[in-house]
């Protein structure tokens, strides 16, 4: 009994860590294609949809929460 909820445990874990990753994943995707605006980076690639600026967070505030983003995942190790 003991054997099998160690077993168990150890699906657990690496299942719940796939989770938080993809919902940090989920929510990075959802933020960068709701307040983030589109910058042309190809002159042969036209931007077709441009948000409001109203609608969308400054560069400053942007980096920021990269940061924040990154020291999540990775731990405080960013300097």
């Amino acid at each position: 009994m003991l054997e099998e909820l160690s077993n168990m445990d150890r699906i657990t874990q690496p299942q719940d860590e796939i989770q938080r990753l993809l919902t940090i994943m989920s929510s990075t995707i959802t933020y960068l294609t709701t307040r983030t605006t589109f910058l042309q980076i190809n002159a042969d690639i036209p931007v077709t949809n441009q948000r409001n600026p109203d609608k969308f967070d400054t560069a400053d505030v942007f980096e920021g929460l990269s940061i924040v983003l990154l020291e999540f995942c990775l731990g405080p190790t960013i300097g």
